[in-house]
């Protein structure tokens, strides 16, 4: 059970860059991460809201139903797409082969 286990553990730190510039480093974290959130909030809103449009659209002839089940169908694989879990780094001294 413990080797098992062991398959689990950290892979050991690796030093970094020596010529790391941290002030450039923090602002692009920052900005990765609010481009990330912001995005996805914005899919996530528009793809509710695409639900409660749909009946005017078609009511007013402006979208076919069949127009509307694609982009329905892109909307939901896109979405199934971004919950994918990101593929792990292969590690030298992994016991366990990673599939991407």
């Amino acid at each position: 059970m413990i080797s098992l286990l062991n398959a689990f553990k950290a892979a050991p730190a690796r030093p970094g860059p020596a010529n790391l510039d941290m002030d450039r480093f923090k602002r692009l974290r920052w900005q990765t991460f609010l481009s990330m959130s912001l995005s996805y909030a914005l899919f996530y809103v528009c793809r509710l809201s695409f639900n409660v449009v749909k009946p005017a659209l078609v009511a007013h002839n402006l979208l076919s139903p069949a127009q509307l089940g694609i982009i329905g169908s892109a909307l939901f694989a896109l979405h199934l797409q971004q919950r994918r879990p990101p593929t792990l780094p292969k590690r030298k001294d992994s016991l366990v082969p990673v599939q991407p």
